[in-house]
């Protein structure tokens, strides 16, 4: 038999009651999600780290510095 999972939906917001964002947060992979609940909504946001976002921090970095020369 084949394990079949439901991908959990990120950055947006999901209708659902408290308990069910309790199972979705216990059954969460990922330990740098960030979680948020208000007024009957949920919301998961993944950080974007990695190479391209080092990249971007890089561009704004030697903007600044040959502006500031």
């Amino acid at each position: 038999m084949s394990n079949l999972q439901t991908k959990i939906l990120t950055d947006t917001w999901i209708t659902a009651t408290w308990s069910e964002y309790l199972q979705v947060i216990e059954n969460l992979d990922s330990e740098k999600a960030k979680c948020y609940y208000h007024s009957q909504k949920y919301r998961i946001e993944m950080s974007p780290l990695g190479n391209k976002h080092g990249r971007d921090h890089a561009v704004i970095m030697l903007t600044i510095n040959l502006f500031s020369i």
